[in-house]
């Protein structure tokens, strides 16, 4: 993320009709959020986020950096705090290893965040979430997933 960068994505979209409420932007550059609240507070912000599990048994989020966790509901406790104290539109969470499981999906929708997954490549990952539906797959393969 740049600002110049933020400003000719944003341009190609707004000049061909597009408004600021369709457009999404996902970054792990947190930094971003606060100069595109404060110049397109139309665009939706997500924020990708990278979980792991250290050696032991604490969870880590890369929203909350140097933090660990003792308990997966107290890392998504953690997001969620996150997401609304940054005003962001949702999260996009790892699939791989099973880093986000379905529970972890349902859990973040009730509460009111709009939830993708990443990097979905193949159409058994997919199945695994289809009942708690995720709000959007990031994926290289969309034409395995259909």
């Amino acid at each position: 993320f740049t600002p110049r960068l933020a400003e000719k994505a944003i341009h190609e979209f707004t000049s061909r009709g597009i408004s600021k409420d369709r457009i999404m932007c996902a970054t792990s550059n947190y930094a971003a959020f606060p100069y595109l609240h404060d110049k397109h507070p139309g665009v939706r912000l997500v924020a990708q986020i990278t979980t792991g599990r250290s050696h032991n048994g604490k969870y880590t989020c890369s929203l909350a950096q140097g933090q660990k966790f003792n308990s997966k509901r107290e890392m998504l406790d953690a997001i969620l705090a996150y997401v609304k104290a940054k005003e962001l539109y949702g999260v996009s969470m790892p699939a791989a290893k099973g880093l986000t499981l379905p529970d972890d999906v349902t859990y973040l929708k009730k509460n009111g965040v709009w939830v993708a997954l990443w990097l979905v490549q193949d159409p058994l990952t997919a199945a695994l979430y289809q009942d708690c539906a995720p709000d959007a797959f990031v994926t290289d393969h969309a034409s395995r997933l259909r």
